[in-house]
C-alpha cells in the first residue's frame, strides 16, 4: 500500500488495504495534534481522542480477522 501511495496510485493503494487507506489520515491527524499539543503545552494527553484511538484499534483488528476469514 505504501509503495502505491508513493507512486500516487490511490486506486491500487485502496485495494491493497481499504481500511488503512480510509482511516490513515485520521490517525495521522491525531498524531500531529498530539505532538503539537506536547510541544506547545508540554502535555501530550488528549482525553477525548484516546477513545477514538481505542475504537480505531478495535476496528483494525476486527477488519484484519474478517479479511482473513472471509476474503474481501
Amino acid at each position: 500500500m505504501l509503495i502505491s501511495l508513493v507512486r500516487l496510485d490511490f486506486i491500487s493503494a485502496f485495494w491493497h488495504n481499504p481500511f488503512l487507506f480510509i482511516t490513515g489520515p485520521f490517525i495521522l491527524a491525531y498524531l500531529v495534534c498530539r505532538d503539537a499539543k506536547y510541544v506547545l503545552r508540554g502535555n501530550g494527553q488528549m482525553g477525548r481522542w484516546e477513545i477514538f484511538i481505542w475504537i480505531e484499534l478495535f476496528l483494525a483488528i476486527a477488519y484484519g480477522i474478517a479479511r482473513n476469514i472471509f476474503p474481501i
